[in-house]
């Protein structure tokens, strides 16, 4: 039911054991529910697959404000797929990534994110293995 109400503004879906299986039904409630401005899919089982299929629907969810997918298994190839999707966002604030294991591949492409997001203003990314930053004293 939640698809298709076309009324939804806040989902929070955290802590509910969501793997790769569970994305085609959050696609299909973000795809009829277009002013969804606040997602949060923390401490779930989300991988890389996940990040691929939910890609595509971020990139056309022009309301989106806050993102929370913390404390899952994204990985670089996760962070990729979501740095491409987000570039062009004009609304999102708030991105939490921590505890990703998105280690320096997938921390670089969040980086190149970073001067195309214009309205960013909140960025988590503790505890994914990133290390120390080059030309750093």
């Amino acid at each position: 039911e939640l698809e298709t109400r076309n009324v939804l503004s806040h989902l929070e879906l955290s802590r509910n054991g969501l793997g790769d299986s569970s994305m085609p039904s959050i696609c299909r409630i973000l795809q009829t529910n277009p002013r969804m401005s606040h997602l949060v899919l923390s401490l779930n089982k989300l991988g890389p697959c996940s990040a691929e299929q939910l890609a595509p629907v971020l990139a056309r969810c022009s309301c989106l404000q806050h993102l929370d997918l913390s404390t899952n298994y994204l990985g670089p190839h996760g962070a990729g797929h979501l740095a491409g999707a987000l570039k062009g966002s004009t609304a999102l604030t708030s991105l939490n990534l921590s505890d990703n294991g998105l280690g320096r591949v997938g921390s670089s492409h969040i980086a190149e994110l970073l001067p195309r997001c214009s309205a960013l203003r909140q960025l988590n990314m503790k505890n994914n293995a990133i290390g120390a930053l080059a030309g750093s004293c």
